[in-house]
């Protein structure tokens, strides 16, 4: 089989007249509009991947018979590259691999050799690599090539992590193509990634490595790419608690490496912050392996954005403390308490970006892709992805001390910086374009969406970016939200608030 890129997605009325097609279903609406049947969207696995076996065989017998080399349009090794010319020998047949496909491609340097590979698991492992890998954290500033390391393995560790890697991309690519076969092919693989990650965590060893950790913690991942249905998602606390039994197992010695202290950083970012949004418990675990990892850096020193993500992750341990104090009842009387309270943690927030910085320049190139035609200049992507993380937490707070004001001004006031940092949420959209870091857009963009003190331009701004995510990296919740978001703003059934229940 050979990948042949990606084909049209459009109905097949539409693509034999070569017109656009806005992919509605279960009829678009150029066939509406025409008053004619729309006769549907074809599986796009069918076209995406197309045997090659007659031709290939064609080829070997061709060099056999001492022919020139191989006819137009077969695979180039990497010497030659995709663009070059197609003339190139053939190696020998390659005995039966015994490592999974994914190894195959990978060498021990982490870097690709070749082209895409033919099958759907290799293609879901390259778009795997290509749109949720990145160097940086979490998992150290070395993510990408210890990834690429890990997966090259011989072992369980590079089967393990291979395997829920190449589910994850494929899941991903069945919701770019509408493929329901490769979508039933990710769910084959991923149930293969759960058995040997339950054998994993049984081992005495493995089960403290961090391809397991990392595993568990994709399998979230996971659930989020292969989204379908609201009502089959079992809930973001069932997420989070697994992961959460993990880093307990692993003990404070993970923090040992960059890459445990990095992991256990974003992903308590991401549990802490998710739960301060919907007023949901979090694990104990969390709290008591936040002050191993406060303790351990008494004695060896913290990269500058470790120490930004730990401050930012105390306020938010704060914020959570407040709505469990509130809803326990020991502050319900007392209104004024809990708006000090919150104003304190605001103004401490505030204090936080002493330090930080971003330009707010006009695009006067694209200025259709960017909100209100400004963009943000962050020194890099982390600092982006800081400065909305910070930004999310202002919000919750805010909507905090707006509901326990007691004076119209505070009310009002509190509305304006809601509003201004919504705002800056979707002006930095812009600079995660294109990026493997678009889907850290999710959260900040549900956030604003879900806020009933934001705009119709606003949210009508978020479903686009949210639209967005979900066709740059197959991010099929995002797809959901925004069209249940699109149908709130429409008069639909549904409402803004309720999609803070769906992170």
């Amino acid at each position: 089989m050979a990948f042949y890129g990606t084909p049209s997605k459009a109905c097949e009325r539409c693509r034999q007249r070569k017109v656009k097609c806005d992919l509605r279903k279960p009829t678009c609406r150029t066939c509406e509009r025409l008053g004619v049947p729309c006769p549907g969207y074809r599986d796009l696995v069918d076209v995406l991947f197309r045997d090659e076996s007659a031709r290939f065989t064609r080829n070997v017998r061709g060099l056999r018979a001492g022919g020139a080399g191989i006819v137009s349009g077969a695979t180039t090794g990497p010497e030659t590259g995709p663009s070059s010319s197609s003339t190139s020998s053939v190696p020998a047949p390659a005995q039966q691999p015994t490592r999974s496909a994914l190894q195959q491609l990978l060498p021990s340097s982490g870097l690709l050799p070749r082209p895409l590979s033919s099958s759907a698991v290799e293609a879901g492992a390259n778009f795997f690599l290509a749109t949720y890998a990145h160097s940086g954290p979490p998992g150290s500033t070395d993510f990408h090539q210890w990834m690429s390391t890990t997966m090259a393995r011989d072992g369980p560790d590079g089967q393990l992590l291979g395997t829920i890697i190449e589910a994850i991309g494929m899941a991903a690519l069945s919701n770019l193509h509408y493929a329901p076969q490769l979508a039933a092919q990710s769910r084959v693989r991923y149930g293969q990634a759960l058995m040997a990650a339950n054998r994993a965590l049984r081992h005495p060893t493995h089960a403290f490595s961090d391809a397991t950790l990392a595993t568990v913690i994709l399998m979230s991942l996971y659930e989020f790419v292969s989204f379908d249905s609201f009502s089959s998602y079992t809930g973001w606390t069932a997420h989070i608690e697994g992961v959460a039994a993990v880093f307990r197992h692993r003990g404070d010695s993970q923090f040992d490496s960059a890459f445990g202290r990095d992991t256990f950083n974003h992903f308590r970012w991401q549990c802490t912050l998710g739960s301060v949004q919907l007023d949901a418990d979090i694990p104990a675990t969390f709290y008591d392996l936040d002050e191993l990892l406060r303790a351990r850096q008494h004695k060896q020193p913290a990269r500058p954005d470790e120490i930004r993500d730990q401050k930012l992750g105390e306020i938010c341990f704060r914020i959570h403390g407040l709505q469990r104090a509130i809803r326990s009842g020991r502050m319900s009387e007392s209104s004024q308490a809990i708006y000090s309270a919150a104003m304190a943690i605001d103004g401490e927030l505030e204090s936080v970006t002493r330090g930080w910085s971003f330009v707010t320049v006009d695009d006067t190139v694209s200025p259709e892709s960017c909100f209100h035609g400004k963009r943000h200049i962050y020194s890099d992507m982390w600092d982006a992805h800081a400065w909305n993380n910070w930004r999310c937490v202002r919000i919750l707070v805010n909507r905090i001390a707006m509901l326990h004001s007691a004076h119209q001004n505070a009310v009002a006031a509190h509305t304006a910086v809601v509003r201004h940092l919504a705002t800056d949420i979707c002006i930095s959209t812009a600079s995660f374009q294109e990026h493997p870091h678009i889907i850290q857009l999710f959260f900040p963009l549900n956030l604003v969406a879900s806020e009933p003190l934001v705009s119709q331009e606003v949210r009508a701004w978020t479903v686009r970016e949210l639209r967005r995510v979900s066709a740059a990296a197959g991010y099929g919740k995002a797809r959901l939200i925004a069209d249940r978001m699109a149908k709130s703003m429409s008069g639909g059934s549904g409402s803004g608030d309720s999609v803070s229940s769906d992170i």
